[in-house]
């Protein structure tokens, strides 16, 4: 009894080939979901929760197709493409390549309404970000992130001076972090032992 996979048969039957391809496609697009909304949004921790289960559950269907693949037909190498995509997303993630691009593609947009920090509500884009409040800040202009979650809630435009921060014991406020140039981001805190 040999240890090794059965060698290839001539023909490989289309419907392993069909779900191969299919499951590698949804991998895929799981990938693809989890890098836009950690470009798009603030809810970086949602964005891994929803797509960490929807990538368990695809990566356990390719591993029973790839399996099947390999005990009957001992074909592997099209099954090899979606953990080289899921290695690829994860390592965009640990980079954080997604934010940057996400900042860099909204950031011209973002600077053309600062420059006027007309105050709105509602739900507009700038780039690729989806901004639900415009508001005057003392220091500048703040840009508040539609849908935040666990992560940034949004950007602040400072050209003069540091942004406001909160006092020792505040029990409520904004954190915020420098991005570049006069640009920062901001996450808000409920301190409820204040």
């Amino acid at each position: 009894m040999s240890v090794y996979p059965p060698a290839a048969p001539e023909r490989i039957p289309q419907l392993w080939t069909i779900s191969m391809v299919s499951v590698t496609a949804l991998v895929a697009g799981c990938c693809l979901w989890v890098l836009w909304e950690y470009a798009s949004r603030g809810d970086q921790l949602g964005a891994l929760l929803l797509g960490g289960w929807a990538l368990v559950i695809t990566g356990g269907i390719w591993l029973a197709v790839a399996v099947a693949g390999v005990n009957a037909y001992g074909v592997w190498r099209i099954s090899v493409i979606a953990p080289v995509v899921f290695a690829l997303a994860a390592m965009l993630l640990v980079t954080g390549v997604p934010q940057r691009v996400g900042w860099m593609l909204s950031r011209p947009s973002l600077e053309s309404a600062a420059a006027s920090c007309a105050d709105f509500e509602g739900s507009r884009r700038f780039g690729v970000y989806r901004i639900d409040r415009v508001t005057a800040i003392p220091q500048g202009c703040s840009f508040s992130l539609a849908g935040s979650g666990l992560g940034i809630d949004g950007f602040a435009y400072v050209p003069k001076g540091d942004p406001p921060q909160p006092l020792p014991n505040a029990s409520a406020g904004n954190h915020y972090r420098h991005i570049e140039g006069p640009w920062y981001s901001y996450a808000n805190f409920l301190n409820l032992a204040a």
